[in-house]
């Protein structure tokens, strides 16, 4: 499923990257031709686009075999329990923050207020 999920990325990059590539090489041959270079003609980079596909794929595979070795290492029972841990840290600790905020606020009061009546007194 992780090669799928793998392949599947680096298609999606090459299927939005290529036409990009060819449509940028173009208008680099048109940004010439009107800059003045009329005796050229436009020759499509086969071999450009040969190393970015297989680029594109090997940074695709090497992440692939990363990222399923550090998977193998990891016992996933663990792994779960950290993330819920994690997750009810991030719900949590807003709330957290808010009732400390709160009660310093309620402190302060209190302590402004005790030091008014003891001015007045």
């Amino acid at each position: 499923m992780m090669n799928f999920e793998c392949a599947f990325y680096g298609m999606r990059a090459l299927l939005f990257g290529l036409p990009l590539a060819a449509i940028s090489s173009w208008l680099i041959y048109k940004g010439m031709v009107v800059g003045g270079a009329n005796n050229i003609d436009f020759v499509f980079p086969w071999g450009s686009i040969g190393i970015s596909v297989f680029s594109v794929l090997f940074v695709v595979f090497v992440t692939m075999l990363y990222a399923i070795s550090k998977i193998k290492r990891e016992n996933i029972i663990d792994a779960l329990r950290d993330d819920i841990s994690c997750d009810l840290q991030i719900l949590l600790l807003p709330a957290a923050e808010q009732f400390l905020n709160t009660s310093l606020l309620e402190q302060t009061d209190l302590d402004s207020l005790e030091h008014s009546q003891k001015n007045e007194g």
